[in-house]
């Protein structure tokens, strides 16, 4: 089985390698949301992944963002939909 570890981020390039490197060490894969930074979280965030979804950074869409993360995963591990 694996594991396979998923978080959004926005503009967090203080906090983001710290916290990636420790998911790294228990995660097989790692899948990141990027809410549109502009402080170069991304460029630290491509060095522990190529699973990065760059979204529009709005907190109205926040489920629907997550939907997203869920469907890439599914795709990564070839799950099917439960729901339309």
């Amino acid at each position: 089985m694996k594991l396979i570890g998923f978080c959004k981020f926005f503009n967090d390039k203080d906090n983001l390698d710290r916290m990636l490197k420790q998911m790294k060490e228990i995660c097989d894969e790692i899948v990141l949301c990027n809410d549109s930074s502009t402080d170069g979280s991304k460029k630290i965030a491509e060095k522990y992944t190529e699973h990065i979804i760059t979204l529009p950074d709005d907190f109205e869409a926040e489920g629907e963002h997550k939907e997203e993360m869920l469907n890439y995963v599914r795709e990564m591990i070839m799950l099917p939909k439960f729901y339309n």
